[in-house]
Formats: C-alpha cells, sequence, structure tokens
C-alpha cells in the first residue's frame, strides 16, 4: 500500500504537467519550448509512474482476469485488431467525404475531369514557414488532391527547419507548390484549384516547350561568356533548347514556343524583325536582354507594345550594391515589382552593367504589363541625355529608382494560336509574353551564380514557357454562414477531447481503485 501512495503524487504530477503543458501550446503555440517541456516532463513522470506500479498493476489485471465473468474475449480482441489495422491503413491512404452542402472540401469537376488524365507519378511539395496561415491553407488543399488521385502525392516542408530536402528538391523560393513530374518542375504561388490543376497539367504535357537561344548578332561571341549553365537550367526544368539563327528561316520553327535574345551587339535584319513581330501575334513568348550603348533594331516592336529603352549605362553607390562589392555598375536589385515572375524571391538580383528599361506613357495597348525590376533611389545614368539639338540635360543625371525590366502578356485572337499548341486534355488560352530586361550578363555564366540571379531566370523562362489552361472552374459558394474554428481552436478541442478528458478519466479510475484498495 505504501508503493502505491508513492506513486499516487507521480501520476497526479505527471496529469498537472500534461493539463498545463497542453493549456500553454493553445496560447502560444505548440512549437514553443516551455510547452514542449511540460509535456514532456508529463509524459516522462507517467511512465515513470507506470514502471513503480508495474507489479501493482500486473496483479490487477490477473485478478479482474479471475473474477471476470466468461465472455467473448476473443471476439473482441479480433474486433480490436481490426480496428487497429484499419487505423494503419486510413492513416496510409486517407478517404475524405465532403458533407458541405457546397462542396467546400472537394474538387470540382473541372479539376477531377483533368486528373483522370494523369497517368504517370505527380509530387505537390508545399514550401511554407511553420504557423503561418498560408502553411495551414496550402495543407489543405494539398490533402484533398492528394485524396482526388492516386498519382498524386504531397509533402510539407519549411525550408528553414529542412535544409537537407529543399536543397534535394532545388527549392529556392518561399511560400509556393512544387509540381514535379520527373525532372519536369512547375512553381505555382497562387495557392488556388485553377493554379495547382494547371501546373499539374503542364508538367504531364509530353510536348515540352522548345526554348530557342538566338545567335547570329554577337549574343555567342567566343570573346563573351558562354551560356552553358544557363542551357543547363533550361534542361533541369523539362524545357528543350537549341540555337536559333533567325535569318535561315522564313517565320519562327513551329516547335519553339520561347526566343531568348540576349545581348545582341548588332541590329537584327529587317525580315528577322517581322518575323518575331508575327510570332508574338500568334502567341510566341520572348525575352530580351538588352545592354547598355546597343541598338536590336526592335524599337518598333517595343513602342507596339509600350515599352522604351533608355540605353545609358546605370550607377549605384547606394549601400546594397556597395555592399555586394562587384563595382557601382554591378546594380544589385531588391526591389521587385508584383507578378508571378518576383513572387517569393528573397536575394538580391545582381545585373552587371543594367540601362533603365520602362513603360512609356499610356497604354499602347490592351495587355497586362508590370514593373519587375527596380533600381534603389541612389541610381544615376553615367552619361545626360540630350535633345536634338545636341543640349545635355543635367536633370536626367540626378539619381532616382530606374526601372530595369518589364514583363508585359497580352491576349490573341484564338484564330491566330497555331494548332500546334492545342490539343491534350484541355486547350490552352491564347496569350502571348514578353519580357525585357535592361541587362544580359546576369543569364551568362559570369552572372548566372551571383546571389538571386538563377532563381530569378528559373522563374522567368517557367513564366514565359508555361502554359495556361481553358478550364473553367465554377465561383466557389461561400455564402451562409460556415463555421469557422482558428487553428488554436482545433488544438484546445483536441487537448480537451483527446487529451485532458481520457487521462481526467484515467487519473480518477486509477485513484479510486488505489483509495479502495
Amino acid at each position: 500500500m505504501g508503493e502505491r501512495g508513492r506513486s499516487l503524487p507521480v501520476f497526479l504530477l505527471a496529469l498537472g504537467l500534461l493539463l498545463a503543458g497542453g493549456l500553454l501550446s493553445v496560447v502560444v503555440g505548440i512549437n514553443t519550448y516551455i510547452p514542449r517541456l511540460l509535456l514532456v516532463s508529463g509524459l516522462a513522470a507517467l511512465v515513470w509512474g507506470l514502471v513503480r506500479l508495474g507489479p501493482t498493476l500486473l496483479l490487477m489485471f490477473v485478478r479482474m482476469r479471475q473474477v471476470a465473468e466468461p465472455g467473448p474475449a476473443v471476439t473482441w480482441l479480433l474486433l480490436g485488431l481490426i480496428l487497429v489495422l484499419g487505423a494503419v491503413g486510413l492513416e496510409a491512404r486517407q478517404l475524405r467525404f465532403d458533407l458541405t452542402a457546397r462542396g467546400l472540401q472537394s474538387l470540382s469537376a473541372t479539376s477531377r475531369a483533368a486528373l483522370r488524365e494523369v497517368h504517370r507519378p505527380i509530387r505537390l511539395v508545399g514550401v511554407f514557414d511553420e504557423n503561418t496561415p498560408e502553411r495551414e491553407h496550402a495543407g489543405d488543399a494539398l490533402r484533398i488532391y492528394a485524396a482526388t488521385s492516386h498519382q498524386l502525392t504531397t509533402e510539407m516542408i519549411d525550408p528553414e527547419k529542412q535544409p537537407d530536402i529543399a536543397r534535394s528538391y532545388r527549392i529556392n523560393f518561399r511560400d509556393g507548390i512544387l509540381v514535379q513530374a520527373d525532372s519536369v518542375r512547375e512553381v505555382v504561388t497562387e495557392i488556388d484549384e485553377e493554379g495547382i490543376t494547371s501546373a499539374i497539367l503542364r508538367v504531364c504535357d509530353p510536348r515540352r516547350p522548345v526554348v530557342a537561344i538566338l545567335e547570329g548578332h554577337g549574343e555567342t561571341d567566343p570573346k563573351r561568356s558562354s551560356f552553358t549553365r544557363l542551357r543547363e537550367n533550361i534542361a533541369r526544368d523539362g524545357f528543350k533548347w537549341r540555337f536559333l539563327r533567325l535569318g535561315e528561316y522564313a517565320d519562327v520553327p513551329e516547335d519553339v514556343r520561347v526566343i531568348l535574345i540576349p545581348g545582341p551587339e548588332i541590329p537584327l535584319l529587317p525580315g528577322e524583325v517581322r518575323a518575331l513581330g508575327r510570332f508574338l501575334d500568334h502567341g510566341g513568348r520572348l525575352g530580351l536582354f538588352l545592354d547598355p550603348g546597343t541598338d536590336p533594331g526592335l524599337e518598333k516592336v517595343l513602342q507596339e507594345r509600350g515599352i522604351a529603352v533608355d540605353g545609358r549605362p546605370l550607377a549605384d553607390d547606394g549601400t546594397l550594391t556597395s555592399s555586394v562589392g562587384l563595382g557601382r555598375e554591378s546594380i544589385a536589385v531588391q526591389r521587385l515589382g508584383e507578378h508571378e515572375i518576383t513572387k517569393g524571391l528573397t536575394s538580391p538580383i545582381i545585373l552587371p552593367g543594367a540601362t533603365a528599361v520602362g513603360f512609356l506613357p499610356g497604354p499602347a495597348m490592351e495587355s497586362s504589363a508590370t514593373v519587375i525590376l527596380k533600381s534603389a533611389r541612389t541610381a544615376r545614368p553615367l552619361s545626360a541625355r540630350r535633345d536634338s539639338t545636341g543640349r545635355a540635360d543635367e536633370a536626367s543625371e540626378r539619381p532616382t529608382e530606374f526601372p530595369l525590366g518589364v514583363a508585359v502578356q497580352w491576349e490573341i485572337p484564338p484564330a491566330a494560336v497555331p494548332g500546334a499548341v492545342r490539343g491534350g486534355p484541355a486547350a490552352e488560352k491564347p496569350y502571348a509574353r514578353l519580357v525585357v530586361i535592361g541587362d544580359s550578363d546576369f543569364l551568362r555564366d559570369s552572372g548566372i551564380e551571383l546571389y538571386g540571379n538563377r532563381a530569378f531566370t528559373n522563374r522567368m523562362l517557367g513564366w514565359l514557357g508555361e502554359k495556361e489552361f481553358l478550364l473553367r472552374f465554377p465561383l466557389a459558394d461561400r455564402s451562409g454562414t460556415p463555421l469557422r474554428v482558428t487553428r488554436r481552436g482545433l488544438q484546445a478541442l483536441y487537448l480537451l477531447a483527446g487529451l485532458m478528458l481520457p487521462l481526467a478519466w484515467l487519473g480518477g479510475g486509477v485513484a479510486v481503485w488505489v483509495r479502495r484498495r
């Protein structure tokens, strides 16, 4: 009796520690230090008490077996075993039943029909910091997708706490979902059904986009740094690549979806300019990367899209560029516009010799146009702008913020889309896209590994090469007054129903039994 009496305070201590740790975790979060310490201490005290009471508990169970009336013990044991196996099976492959009247916990018929066409394994990796609302929202979306198709496997990681896993997936972004099929990758930053389903369809498309690097105008001059690592990036992300001498063709080849023009030193031929104009008119994707003091002969094409290139070299004596240590003309950029290309990028982008690229006053056409790169307010041109008489405008040399890169998207008539880009599980949206950056050296081997240049390049290529499908998603019915439970509320319900009540019953039962003994 003395041994049992000494064990009772241990059980009460364990119960108190567990209750305190559970309540504190609801207030400050389960991942903080003190709640974890209290819960671990409570579990340790509980195990210690069970060890001390081991002989007594064994005697109690033996005595219960002796005085118990005969019954279907084997049946109950088999039923318990079946329930345990069923729980293990449901944990491995969960079943979801959407009992909401508006279908809020299931995918739309559009996504279900698209996922039925998926016949290869797809991995969805959510990249979010712990304890963020976005992580909870993305986790719910991933669980719904995993329950809809057996071809989809999901994972959620925190790149700060799991850097090895993040490196294995080559993750260089935050607050997004990586969609990967073999070597083909897509990054989804808008966590909604349309974005995730479209990304799944893109990585499943066997006709991967061809990215052509234009040459013949000094782009690949042996005296300049090469594009070896850029080509490796293109292939690693699931695209095909080729060099293109556009002057040898009447039009851009049909298999080419994206054309990169990195730093031409001489103007393109008039026939090449016209071919590029037709390429954009038919939904092509063009990336133009211009160095200061060069004239690619594309002024008319750019003006039609409302884009202007300054052409003067820039320098920056600001703190960020100076801290990089590559010289005042290697502009460090951390002021990013709101766009799919830049969302989630955190490292500075280095432009080793840049010129300003912005928009002309007033819209030139119906389009979606965004300045994606901006210099610091300490940037200034290295030469003054001159008027028609040759007089220098001294005000144009003052330090100010300069746009350094733009992204434009516009819709084209569906009839203009070549048949080569149609078909598959869904038709493609008829969009053309254009990116213009006032530097080309950040794409070369000498610059692509600098800070955030590789991540920015990958996101830019992904945006230029991606397909958007004509999927009709119904608008979610958010009417009524749905029950809203926060994460802490769910933790409180779990601790109350799953931990506190069972422990209270257990503690009370043990106390009554010890007292009666």
